[in-house]
């Protein structure tokens, strides 16, 4: 009888042993769900379930004055921080009276003639001659009006590579290019065929 006993307090021992000690019980009042992936409260540092992670859902007291958004001015294009309990008119009356500038902003535009291309961070280029901000189309100093490419002359390129070809005259209306043997001809070349 003694080593039945032993050997039931040995299958207990075991049977704790494979329990594993995981997720956690959520904190907000009146839930108590296991959530094996918790949210944790950056504020009260207490774990809640997806329904409770947010500061509003287990009225959090740290969490009231935590709340960070914002809502873009579309006069000035500047971040308004949304109050908490204050509606959002009054807010804006608030921004517009204080910070607000008045008038709307506009994006930059590419000054190259005809361009009116919105310069942003991932399309601006700036020239590194005449230091004016251009689109990526318009990056090279002959495709907008840069200055320092105006005065100097158009004898090589920079960077020392060989000069650019010019452009082959436009063909009459009718007439019609050679084919390449016809070509390869005129230079008194023989064409051959491999067989």
């Amino acid at each position: 009888m003694v080593q039945s006993v032993c050997h039931g307090h040995a299958k207990a021992t075991a049977s704790r042993a494979m329990e594993v000690d995981v997720g956690k019980q959520c904190a907000a009042e009146r839930c108590g769900q296991l959530d094996f992936l918790p949210f944790e409260c950056d504020m009260c540092k207490k774990a809640f379930c997806l329904d409770h992670r947010t500061y509003a859902a287990h009225n959090c007291e740290k969490g009231a004055n935590a709340d960070c958004r914002v809502v873009v001015c579309p006069v000035c294009k500047k971040g308004v921080k949304i109050v908490p309990g204050e509606e959002l008119r009054v807010t804006f009356g608030r921004h517009e009276s204080t910070e607000c500038a008045g008038k709307v902003v506009k994006a930059p535009t590419c000054p190259a003639p005809g361009c009116k291309q919105k310069l942003g961070p991932a399309n601006k280029y700036t020239c590194k001659i005449c230091n004016v901000d251009v689109c990526l189309q318009h990056r090279y100093e002959d495709a907008h009006d840069c200055k320092a490419a105006a005065k100097a002359p158009a004898a090589a390129p920079a960077g020392g590579g060989p000069a650019p070809r010019p452009a082959a005259p436009a063909a009459a209306a009718g007439e019609k290019k050679p084919g390449f043997l016809a070509r390869l001809c005129a230079c008194g070349k023989k064409p051959s065929v491999a067989e």
